[in-house]
């Protein structure tokens, strides 16, 4: 094998045809995607120029963002006054998005059904004699007050 010369094989490149994109980012200003008057297909185009990175959403509305996250407008307004800790009390579940109005709120017992209602006020009138009583004054005049 001495004075062989040794060979290399170099593969050809291949080549691939690929897209240009333009060096200049195109700015497409949020208030006017809602309502541009094109087809669904430049729609299409520009929302993937926007994912792809070769175009960028200036002045996003807070009805867009809303959209976007599939939220209502009132949470997100609810959120935006809230302090960066707030929110991060939000995200890890230590606090609700709004707080509810009163302490009582809060505490709030649940209220009691109908039945638990009329036992009260049974008990209120002096037993079921008297509820009876009651029960028929009400049918006979329709008001619940008697004519006595």
């Amino acid at each position: 094998m001495e004075g062989m010369l040794a060979t290399k094989v170099v593969d050809q490149p291949t080549i691939v045809k690929s897209a240009v994109y333009p060096i200049a980012i195109k700015t497409i200003d949020a208030h006017s995607v809602l309502n541009r008057k094109a087809s669904q297909a430049v729609k299409a185009c520009e929302a993937a120029d926007v994912l792809d990175g070769i175009a960028t959403l200036q002045n996003l509305t807070l009805r867009v963002v809303a959209f976007a996250y599939e939220v209502s407008v009132a949470s997100v307004s609810a959120a935006r006054r809230l302090t960066p800790a707030q929110r991060q009390d939000v995200r890890e579940g230590w606090r609700p998005l709004i707080l509810p109005r009163f302490a009582s709120d809060v505490l709030a017992q649940p209220s009691p059904s109908p039945k638990e209602r009329f036992a009260d006020l049974v008990t209120e009138l002096g037993g079921i004699a008297e509820a009876l009583d009651a029960l028929a004054v009400i049918e006979r005049n329709g008001n619940g007050h008697s004519n006595a």
